[in-house]
């Protein structure tokens, strides 16, 4: 049986990419040399452009499927804006990470940010912003690296008219994020707004201010720009309803029970003081009008929940958590010294790729610490989460997540009516080849790095060559780097494959959930315990498109870690190759 090959969001690494960078000749002519040279040359700052292409760049390249043309305007727009701010004193590298729509994904972002770097840009321009996702942190790191570097990336704010703790790029406080208001120095009602932002620029949209700004950075105006504005609070922020902690809140039942009865005491007082009024002339529905009027106030206080009752502080139940890797726990936000919980909250991470957290369910990603914080009305309050290397075999954890179900293992055969045919596992004998871990992986890392290598393209004629002795083809290989946390999925996606030999988990879910640093998979079933066969069979030249995935996985300049482990089921052999 063939191996199973999976990838993140079902894209090839590569297979749609054309990330050779082309000349523009109706912009600079017949030039041979490298958009780093010609800026040189020129005495230009070199900007790279992430957008939907542009028409009027003098290089240009798609990391996506299809021309390199832009078919939406936008990012022709945004090339024009950084030219008219900078005062011509750019070179724009147009890279298409985005399609004709506005769309895209992360893969083709993280690629347009790589090319960038490789190209030696001064300044990285992206007017766009995506919903914050766990695995952003993928593109977090390589434009973090940019900024290490010393190349300042420009992003936009976004046009949802929300926070942009909740948007990428723009929640990277390491990035220059910018805004658009009016000439008022407000923000206008579609900009993203945050306590983060770098500058407000008045402007029609976010995507333009931050091509503005980046013009004005490499024109060297910006602060001298009367139309930039530094970020909060000089801009005004939108008015955001709080909550606070309502007095139904804030109460216990013996606080209400004691309310009330003042409530009718006080009543009756006034009753004694009205009846020998109204003896005396004063109308009686007057009187009473009176002492209605009060208790139905007290009634809409507490129906509507208006009245803040103040001074009581939001504290987390946990005084802190730690947590292994891919390991889940529950924060509960609770008012000191009060029955009840808070109402809406809102929850964020100052380290997502630490951990995570989803209304008060925090998941360990990475080793190290973050702040979770919930917020709720005016109140917030902040507990520190610890994640560390997961303990224990794997085997153990395997028994947390695999139930008796999954532990008979699918033959692949079906009975008369159609139903899967299972077999119970024991006397079965199960093993994991920790033996072979390294030799695999070195077979992988040998073949990666050797001279010369390719794969065959979707066409099936044409060919990307990679380690080309000839100086030419898509670039030269280092070795992948072997990851902890991916020879740990890969050890358990061994032993689930025994269960049930599938692209997708014993449970159903798909294999990226096993661990959030899964970008791709490999899985190859054989009667063989040799690394160096095994590898013959999963690299082969021949065969079509389809079946040399392993062989391109391997080769892809997308991928740049590994994990890769071996599990014995009686006489067969489980392979599991995990790319991150």
């Amino acid at each position: 049986m063939g191996g199973l090959f999976t990838l993140a969001e079902n894209r090839t690494a590569g297979e749609e990419s054309t990330l050779a960078v082309t000349v523009n000749t109706e912009a600079v002519g017949d030039y041979s040399g490298s958009s780093r040279e010609y800026a040189d040359e020129h005495g230009k700052v070199l900007v790279a452009l992430i957008d939907t292409g542009s028409d009027d760049a003098e290089f240009y390249a798609s990391v996506i499927k299809g021309e390199a043309t832009d078919g939406s305007g936008h990012g022709t727009l945004m090339d024009g804006l950084i030219r008219e701010k900078s005062g011509g004193n750019v070179c724009i590298l147009s890279i298409k990470a985005l399609d004709d729509d506005g769309g895209g994904d992360l893969l083709a972002l993280y690629e347009a940010a790589e090319l960038a770097l490789e190209e030696n840009v001064d300044i990285i321009n992206m007017s766009l912003s995506k919903d914050h996702e766990d695995v952003d942190y993928v593109l977090d790191d390589i434009l973090l690296e940019a900024e290490n570097r010393g190349i300042p990336v420009v992003c936009a704010a976004g046009n949802e008219s929300g926070d942009i703790e909740d948007y990428t790029p723009a929640n990277i406080e390491a990035l220059t994020t910018v805004g658009a208001c009016n000439e008022n120095r407000e923000k206008i009602a579609s900009s993203n707004y945050g306590t983060e932002m770098d500058y407000w620029v008045e402007a029609d949209s976010t995507s333009e201010a931050a091509a503005m700004v980046t013009g004005y950075i490499a024109g060297g105006s910006l602060a001298e720009a009367e139309d930039v504005h530094a970020g909060y609070p000089d801009v005004t922020e939108p008015e955001i309803e709080t909550e606070g902690i309502t007095l139904r809140d804030a109460l216990t039942v013996c606080d209400i029970k004691l309310i009330i009865c003042a409530a009718v005491m006080l009543m009756v007082m006034l009753l004694g003081r009205i009846v020998p009024s109204i003896n005396k002339g004063v109308r009686p529905a007057a009187a009473f009008a009176v002492c209605g009027f009060m208790l139905a106030c007290l009634c809409a206080l507490f129906a509507s929940g208006t009245l803040n009752a103040g001074g009581a502080a939001m504290v987390f139940a946990e005084d802190g958590l730690t947590l292994n890797k891919l390991q889940s726990g529950e924060l509960h936000a609770v008012y000191e010294a009060l029955e009840k919980e808070p109402g809406d909250i809102e929850w964020y991470s100052d380290h997502w790729e630490v951990a995570s957290v989803d209304d008060g369910t925090v998941t360990g990603h990475g080793i190290g610490t973050a702040t979770i914080t919930a917020v709720s009305g005016n109140s917030r309050a902040e507990c520190e989460v610890t994640v560390e290397e997961a303990k224990g075999t794997d085997a153990e954890y395997l028994s947390d997540i695999l139930n008796e179900t999954h532990k008979l293992r699918d033959t692949g055969s079906t009975d008369e009516n159609g139903n899967e045919i299972y077999e119970d596992e024991m006397p079965h004998t199960l093993v994991h080849r920790t033996d072979l871990e390294e030799k695999i992986i070195a077979e992988i890392n040998d073949f990666r790095t050797a001279p010369d290598q390719s794969y065959l393209n979707e066409d099936g004629k044409t060919r990307t060559v990679l380690n080309s002795t000839a100086g030419d083809g898509a670039g030269q290989l280092a070795s992948f780097a072997e990851s902890d946390e991916l020879m740990r999925a890969a050890r358990i996606r061994a032993e689930e494959s025994c269960y049930r030999y599938a692209d997708t988990r014993p449970d159903g879910s798909d294999v990226f959930s096993v661990s959030e640093y899964v970008y791709g998979e490999t899985v190859f079933k054989s009667d063989s315990d040799d690394p160096e066969a095994v590898m013959r069979n999963l690299v082969s030249e021949d065969g079509t498109f389809e079946e040399q995935t392993t062989r391109r996985y391997i080769l892809s300049t997308f991928f740049d870690s590994v994990g890769a482990t071996c599990v014995q089921y009686d006489d067969e052999y489980y392979w599991v190759i995990e790319f991150g």
